[in-house]
């Protein structure tokens, strides 16, 4: 008594017998040749199936147990698979007789399984013709070797999404001019690449990989060493130094390929979109009542003498440069000196103590240098 799943496929095998104008094969045909069934070439995800037999096959039909069917192939015969059944007939074709053995049955693919298993096949018929049924021996049971598991999770590789593995990256400790990435990931990361947006970039640097940066794009690179898994997250990826913004800004990551191996990628979960701030800052001045020797290491943009000492309000007297000066009247400063200029030191008098605040300021070290057309601090 077939099984009622088999009847689809039985129905297109009779088919295919009758379109050859051949009767169809009744399970009280007498039996007449025999075919011995062997498994070979197991993998994680494939098996082979191998026949011996004293006379042609024109088709056949089986079952498959202890895996999950993908698919079936066969070099001559036409072959369907579906539900763990597998059909295979020849239109005028057959499987010739292979009395020695190892001659090609079928090659059946399957999902693979962590801890591997065991298939085996059940209600096997082989047939010579419409008129006469082989008995089939084996082909037993054979051992399915554990799946490729890239990552070491709960899913074979033929199963995963992201068999490589996952990474999720977030920037952290953000500054001026510098901020930091740092990852989450449940494999080593070998090697990167990546692409940085957004800003101006000078350079990057990481604890354990070889990495370089160029014209914006960072390569990091593990001769023999790696990025351990860090499944509880925050562990140092890299750091990146790039030129400060006047007004601050955003910087953002792109094209991002992180490798655990030459084998696998890994799916990456890009960061968020990072602000960074300002360099500017309030720069403080401590001056004492009478004159002053002063220089700036801060400055704002507009270095106008009434701009930089507008705190000073009517405490401030006057201010003496080289070669120059200027003296504070009713809210109006009077003299040669009009800007204040960073490499050059000053005289300021006050009337009384003060400490002088100057705001939206910028460091003036000899190594700044303002670029407008960028909007950048170099």
């Amino acid at each position: 008594m077939f099984k009622r799943d088999n009847i689809y496929y039985l129905t297109i095998f009779w088919l295919s017998l009758l379109v050859l104008f051949l009767k169809p094969v009744f399970a009280s045909n007498s039996l007449e040749g025999e075919v011995a069934l062997i498994f070979s070439n197991a993998t994680g995800t494939t098996i082979d199936l191998e026949y011996t037999s004293d006379v042609p096959i024109t088709g056949y039909q089986f079952s498959v147990n202890g895996v999950d069917l993908i698919n079936s192939t066969d070099g001559d015969l036409e072959i369907f698979s579906n539900n763990n059944i597998v059909v295979g007939f020849g239109l005028g074709v057959s499987l010739p007789a292979c009395p020695e053995g190892g001659c090609s049955f079928a090659s059946l693919l399957f999902y693979g399984q962590i801890d591997g298993g065991e298939i085996s096949l059940s209600d096997i018929i082989v047939v010579e013709n419409s008129d006469s049924v082989l008995a089939v021996s084996g082909p037993g049971s054979g051992n399915i070797p554990s799946c490729i598991n890239g990552d070491g999770d709960e899913l074979c590789d033929d199963l995963d999404d992201t068999p490589g593995g996952e990474i999720l990256l977030s920037f952290s400790n953000p500054g001026e001019s510098t901020i930091d990435i740092e990852y989450a990931s449940d494999v080593p990361v070998a090697g990167y690449q990546f692409s940085v947006d957004g800003v101006d970039l000078i350079n990057a640097t990481d604890g354990d990989l070889e990495i370089f940066a160029n014209n914006n794009i960072v390569v990091g690179f593990g001769l023999g060493i790696s990025l351990p898994a860090c499944p509880e997250g925050g562990c140092s990826f890299a750091s990146l130094l790039f030129y400060a913004q006047i007004e601050g800004g955003e910087i953002s990551l792109s094209d991002i390929i992180v490798v655990q191996n030459s084998d696998y990628e890994l799916a990456v979960d890009d960061p968020e979109v990072a602000s960074f701030p300002s360099p500017a800052f309030t720069y403080e001045i401590e001056l004492s009542e009478g004159a002053n020797l002063v220089s700036f290491h801060s400055l704002p943009l507009n270095t106008a003498v009434d701009n930089v000492l507008s705190d000073l309000g009517d405490n401030a007297q006057y201010i003496i440069g080289e070669g120059s000066g200027s003296y504070y009247q009713s809210g109006i400063w009077y003299g040669s000196l009009q800007n204040f200029y960073r490499d050059e030191g000053y005289w300021l008098a006050v009337e009384e103590s003060q400490i002088l605040s100057i705001n939206e300021s910028f460091p003036t070290s000899i190594y700044a240098e303002w670029d407008s057309g960028a909007m950048l601090w170099k």
